[in-house]
């Protein structure tokens, strides 16, 4: 219910975004693809995010991402590339996104950070590392954002961190007036929400979506849940 209840939140402000400013439906268009993908293709916040502790996990890229085949290619907890499927549902929020952000670049990550100071950092390091000096790189952050020099050199920014995908989480549970036990909803609930609905059907489609490498982990992660409920 509260996966449901978000990704309705999230839908609905995207649909009233487009009367908005480009910025404000950026946002919009891509915290509504985020929460999809998090809800709806039991990928793990690693395999989306980056993680500043580990230099594999740098967010997923554009070019992992096929919407025409409806997969992504993500690196998972084994630390090997693992296809995911996309849902017709997941597919469509990722299109509509594209099309708003307009990557510059396949090596783009899909869901980039909005914080300014992470920006700001990549464009200074860019323009460093093609000589400017501390004054023409001052000057230059005053005319134009930190995505537009980014952009203009052909640099793609960085992905938002797994914290950041928390702390956004947090937000938008706030702002839908979503509480669960007193806590938000996780990037990993979704992942658990949305096997413990496949398991009610079917184990074997769990364990296969949720890629375990055992039908026993899911047996232990979701059998005692469903009896309970």
């Amino acid at each position: 219910e509260a996966r449901e209840a978000l990704l309705n939140f999230v839908g609905e402000r995207a649909h009233a975004a487009l009367d908005e400013s480009a910025d404000a439906r950026e946002r919009a268009f891509r915290d509504r693809a985020i929460v999809t993908m998090l809800a709806l293709t039991g990928a793990r916040g690693a395999e989306l995010f980056a993680d500043p502790r580990d230099e594999h996990r740098n967010g997923l890229r554009w070019e992992d991402v096929n919407l025409e085949r409806g997969i992504a290619d993500v690196f998972g907890k084994t630390r090997e590339r693992q296809p995911i499927p996309l849902t017709d549902r997941v597919i469509d929020a990722l299109e509509r996104y594209r099309a708003v952000l307009d990557p510059a670049g396949e090596d783009w990550p899909v869901f980039p950070t909005r914080h300014h100071s992470s920006l700001t950092d990549a464009a200074e390091d860019t323009l460093e590392a093609k000589g400017w000096d501390s004054e023409e790189i001052e000057t230059t952050l005053e005319e134009s954002t930190s995505m537009e020099i980014l952009r203009e050199h052909g640099t793609a920014p960085p992905a938002i961190s797994k914290n950041g995908a928390r702390s956004l989480m947090k937000r938008l549970c706030d702002a839908a007036d979503i509480d669960i036990d007193g806590e938000y909803l996780k990037p990993h609930g979704g992942r658990r929400g949305l096997g413990s609905y496949l398991y009610a059907q079917d184990a074997e489609l769990a364990q296969e979506l949720l890629r375990h490498e055992s039908i026993e982990t899911t047996n232990e992660s979701y059998r005692e849940q469903n009896v309970i409920e």
